[in-house]
């Protein structure tokens, strides 16, 4: 039963996001009972040599690419938030967001990007997602952001 699971969430800045996110051993974790969720906080519209490719196009692609990885790890849900390639604001819209899946899935780990990797070249979408989890998961009471922040059904 999906509700007797534990929840494994992977937030991850992009569709393309590979080792700044660890996940190699989600289909072991998968095979042992848990339920994988991922949340993609970015449409990955940016970032190809082609000339010819639009920004429409290679978002399709990528979320096309990020849910045939998913069938293959195992993974039981993606949520795919949206926000384009290179313009995730760091502040309470996006933490709202964070803060809803969250409340909504309950997970019991949590994977996604340290925030403080990489701090003489940051990545902002990589800092900004890492950097909004590390201040929720420090908070003495989650009923901190009580605002906006209910699950959405």
């Amino acid at each position: 039963m999906m509700e007797d699971k534990k929840t494994l969430m992977v937030v991850a800045a992009h569709p393309t996001t590979r080792n700044s996110v660890r996940v190699e051993r989600l289909p072991n974790t998968c095979a042992k009972g848990w339920r994988a969720v991922y949340v993609i906080c970015t449409n990955g519209d940016k970032g190809t040599p082609d000339p010819e490719m639009t920004s429409e196009r290679l978002a399709v692609i990528r979320e096309q690419e990020q849910k045939d990885a998913a069938k293959v790890l195992g993974v039981s849900e993606i949520i795919f938030l949206g926000h384009p390639d290179g313009w995730l604001v760091d502040g309470p819209e996006f933490r709202g967001e964070l803060v809803r899946l969250i409340r909504k899935y309950r997970p019991e780990l949590v994977i996604t990007h340290d925030p403080t990797a990489n701090i003489w070249a940051p990545r902002p979408p990589h800092h900004g997602t890492g950097l909004q989890w590390t201040r929720f998961s420090l908070l003495p009471r989650p009923s901190f952001f009580t605002r906006n922040t209910k699950p959405k059904d």
